[in-house]
């Protein structure tokens, strides 16, 4: 019974290799999708309720019970709405991240695996040439994609100083971290949630779950890419008003 138990252990744990990649991406772009989904009965919902405000006050102006109840309607439907949009938001959310989670735990894609390669046959063995070692040419950067951490000066003074400080810190505080990010995205057109890792010493899920998401709902942070949140040049810059 153990031997029959390791074996279908072993048989799932192979198999979870295999797939949680392709599941940790669909589980992300559906939690992206639910998100604008949300976003987008919440935005019906504020404008359903405005409008019937509208017309409710309309039909009050004009003595128009029958206008004004179709206000009162288009009112409820559009707080309800809005509501509901709100929480389907949330959870949204949760599944985006733990997509997230996922994938990050998965770690990146190894690509296809290549089949082992057959030893030759005794009888066609030829002895080994040995060829002057060379140096591997360098292979230029891909155009139009940002290195994984921009260069120290990159940055103002005052900032670097302030991660210099910041790094020395056991705990950093919340405030002092979402303060310095806003900064950091000031001082740049566009930053990304590697760059703002590989600059504050974090782990980029924590980050950005813990500080560019709560900057962003409080509008002092923008997307570049706002209809995507997993679009492969995402970047963070600050809201201009």
């Amino acid at each position: 019974w153990l031997c029959f138990f390791a074996r279908g252990v072993r048989a799932a744990w192979r198999w979870l290799d295999r797939n949680v990649r392709p599941i940790a991406r669909g589980v992300e772009a559906a939690g992206d999708l639910a998100v604008r989904t949300s976003r987008g009965a919440v935005a019906v919902g504020k404008s359903a309720r405005e409008i019937g405000g509208k017309v409710q006050g309309w039909g009050r102006e004009r003595g128009n019970a029958g206008l004004k109840r179709i206000g009162e309607g288009m009112g409820r439907f559009g707080a309800r709405l809005a509501r509901a949009g709100t929480q389907a938001e949330n959870v949204a959310e949760s599944v985006e991240d733990l997509g997230e989670t996922l994938t990050g735990i998965a770690g990146p894609d190894p690509g296809p695996r290549r089949p082992p390669r057959r030893p030759p046959s005794r009888a066609r063995e030829l002895p080994a040439r040995r060829l002057p070692a060379q140096a591997a040419p360098a292979l230029p950067a891909p155009a139009g994609k940002r290195p994984a951490r921009a260069p120290d000066g990159a940055l103002p003074e005052a900032i670097r100083e302030r991660l210099r400080a910041l790094g020395r810190q056991k705990r950093k505080p919340s405030a002092a971290v979402r303060e310095l990010i806003v900064d950091i995205c000031a001082a740049r057109e566009w930053t990304s949630v590697g760059e703002l890792s590989g600059w504050l010493g974090m782990n980029a899920n924590n980050l950005r779950k813990r500080h560019l998401r709560p900057l962003l709902k409080a509008g002092r942070l923008r997307l570049r890419h706002p209809e995507s949140k997993s679009h492969p040049d995402q970047g963070y810059g600050l809201l201009r008003r």
